[in-house]
Formats: C-alpha cells, sequence, structure tokens
C-alpha cells in the first residue's frame, strides 16, 4: 500500500472498519449530531450496573460533590471512546 494509505490512523473512517461494525450504533461517531444520545447517557446505554458499572452521580451519592464529576460527562475523564484507533492506551483513560 502507498504512504498515505498506511497507519496509523487517528480516524475513525480509517483503519478499523471492521471493529467498528461490532460497536453498538450510537458510539461509531465522533460527530456529536450522529449519536442517538447524549453524555453520559449515551455511555449507560451499555455501561450498567450489571455487567460494567458507570454511575451517573447528581451530587447526593457524594459526600463531598464535586464538580468534576457531578453533571458532567464521562468524556471528562474517559477521554477515547470505543473504537478510536488512537494509540494512546486500551484503557481510555485521560
Amino acid at each position: 500500500a502507498s504512504a498515505e494509505k498506511r497507519g496509523p490512523f487517528l480516524s475513525r473512517s480509517c483503519g478499523r472498519a471492521r471493529e467498528l461494525r461490532q460497536l453498538p450504533r450510537p458510539a461509531r461517531s465522533n460527530n456529536d449530531r450522529m449519536l442517538v444520545a447524549k453524555d453520559p447517557m449515551l455511555c449507560q446505554r451499555c455501561h450498567v450496573s450489571s455487567r460494567h458499572p458507570a454511575t451517573v452521580y447528581d451530587g447526593t451519592q457524594l459526600a463531598a460533590a464535586s464538580n468534576r464529576v457531578v453533571g458532567r460527562s464521562c468524556v471528562n475523564c474517559h477521554s477515547q471512546i470505543h473504537g478510536s484507533n488512537s494509540p494512546a492506551g486500551e484503557k481510555f483513560l485521560r
């Protein structure tokens, strides 16, 4: 393949098409307008307490409500969404 068609690809349209087809529809786009739900409810569609907890905190569950957690998005801490082909890590932690 020519140099421009080899990785690494940081765009979701290149390199991982097969992986992206296996993901649930809402997690496939970097474009917020193409998602079927907004953060944090987008994450809550799959990450439920029975499989992978992702609790949405509203401030009543926390002893000291931090403005870094309450009313914020999952992507404040987990910056890379599933399907990203960025080499920054597989645990998606900032």
